[in-house]
């Protein structure tokens, strides 16, 4: 049904209009002038002890692009955050001396309240446009608040055994999957409940990190 859902999505997006998401011209939902003014090159970062490789998109660029991509189902989009996500993808395997045929990507699970809302998941559908397949061994443990009117502090609690692993990965690579970063407390928390089960986690992959205060991409 995922997959059936994703197709639908897909073509109801190829009825919308196709005006560039951000500067509103062009003939395409990103236009090229747009995409490459908006690139750069990918960066190493740290959240804590977790190594985090992020895109060199421009954060305000990946932002709106993924508002319309959750809140107007533009799913096209996806493969345009593709091509942001992939030279970072390859950095991290790059620093975490791997290929990708010997790692397990993982991408954090949405509130429930999310997936009802839109029928998918938009770094999953991103990370698929790159070639690459997550491994789904992550559930919601519990229900959570939103994270958007929260602090810090108060993120990091409301995480705090949010995720619960759902099969074997004692011994598994591990590389976790993420859109926006704020405080990293949802990584974190995934990085906790995976290697409470065994799993490597070698590091994560972010679209952008952006202040705790601009975060509107949720």
């Amino acid at each position: 049904m995922p997959f059936l859902r994703e197709v639908a999505l897909f073509f109801l997006d190829l009825l919308l209009p196709t005006r560039c998401v951000l500067c509103d011209g062009g003939e395409r939902e990103l236009c090229e002038q747009c995409f490459t003014h908006s690139s750069g090159a990918p960066r190493v970062e740290h959240l804590g002890d977790l190594k985090l490789c992020v895109s060199g998109a421009n954060p305000e660029a990946v932002v709106s692009v993924l508002r319309r991509v959750k809140d107007h189902g533009q799913t096209r989009l996806c493969f345009h955050l593709a091509r942001w996500m992939d030279p970072a993808l390859s950095l991290m395997l790059t620093e975490a001396g791997i290929t990708l045929d010997h790692v397990a990507l993982v991408i954090p699970p949405s509130p429930a309240r999310s997936w009802r809302h839109r029928g998918f998941h938009p770094t999953e559908l991103t990370l698929r446009r790159t070639g690459a397949r997550p491994l789904a061994v992550l559930r919601n443990a519990r229900r959570r608040r939103d994270q958007r009117d929260l602090n810090a502090v108060e993120r990091a609690r409301n995480l705090l055994g949010a995720f619960i692993v759902s099969g074997s990965v004692a011994g598994v690579p591990v590389i976790l999957v993420d859109d926006v970063v704020t405080t990293g407390s949802t990584l974190l928390e995934a990085k906790r409940a995976l290697e409470s089960a065994g799993a490597l986690v070698l590091g994560a992959v972010a679209l952008a990190r952006v202040p705790l205060w601009r975060d509107t991409a949720n």
